[in-house]
């Protein structure tokens, strides 16, 4: 493997594989922490409304339980996603 020195290391085909992995991971991380934390915190927050209220939930909240759930599951595939190209473009860098 030949040696690349000072900042030329990242057009190298390994050093393209870790800042793509790195830089789906990073992606991956601010999906979860700006889509999927707050989604989730709010569906928690509705359900301990309709839990408090004592009754089924009302058509708004069932809605609003819905939207919440998909942008939630869209948002995992999404990280899946990216997790999964970080784990790949990371794994084989070291052989490219």
């Amino acid at each position: 493997m030949k040696e690349v020195s000072g900042g030329y290391w990242i057009t190298s085909r390994a050093g393209l594989a870790f800042t793509v992995g790195g830089l789906s991971a990073i992606a991956a991380f601010v999906i979860g922490l700006a889509v999927s934390k707050p989604a989730a915190d709010r569906m928690g927050a509705l359900g301990q409304e309709i839990q408090a209220a004592g009754k089924p939930p009302t058509p708004e909240q069932a809605a609003e339980l819905g939207r919440l759930g998909k942008r939630t599951a869209d948002a995992a595939t999404w990280v899946a996603l990216l997790v999964g190209i970080a784990l790949l473009t990371m794994a084989i860098a070291r052989y490219l």
